[in-house]
């Protein structure tokens, strides 16, 4: 891990075998801390709606998916009858 001081307060955390780098600042006020902390909880707030919408929308392409299949199923059934039928 390499360790880049970009200012007094700044920092680049470069991590090893990787291509993500990490900026890290350090704040000196509290108030600026909590506010850091509260912008920080309402993008992890966001992430976690996001995931939970990708994860609804999954399980809702699943779901069709296995009814698609189900679908095609009959229909190839259906057409190997009439293959049949026509055969005999």
């Amino acid at each position: 891990m390499i360790i880049q001081k970009e200012s007094q307060h700044n920092f680049k955390i470069i991590l090893p075998e990787s291509d993500n780098e990490l900026k890290i600042r350090i704040l000196d006020d509290e108030s600026e801390c909590n506010s850091q902390i509260r912008d920080l909880n309402n993008e992890l707030s966001v992430l976690k709606n996001n995931y939970a919408d990708l994860e609804k929308l999954y399980e809702d392409l699943q779901k069709r998916k296995d009814q698609d299949m189900e679908t095609l199923q009959l229909y190839l059934t259906n057409l190997e009858k009439k293959l049949r039928r026509k055969r005999n």
